[in-house]
């Protein structure tokens, strides 16, 4: 699966394989230099909030993708960034 998410503070757009599924509120503002975890959540959450399974070819820019961004990333597959 392709999985990205869009955060713009506190509002972030989930996508999968390209297309849309979710958009939600965290809750909190995120834009104001916050750590980012990958894989778990921070230790105040325990370990019942880590991932069980493999993460590949993360990536991480500055400035938040458009919908066809992350829809042409995904399209572009095995072609993309990583050969």
């Amino acid at each position: 699966y392709h999985l990205a998410v869009a955060n713009s503070g506190n509002e972030i757009n989930l996508y999968l394989d390209g297309v849309m599924v979710a958009i939600g509120s965290l809750g909190i503002n995120t834009s104001s230099g916050s750590l980012l975890y990958l894989g778990r959540a921070p230790e105040s959450y325990g370990d019942i909030r880590r991932l069980n399974g493999l993460v590949d070819e993360v990536s991480i820019y500055n400035g938040i993708l458009t919908q066809e961004e992350i829809k042409s990333i995904y399209d572009i597959g095995s072609g993309g960034k990583c050969k």
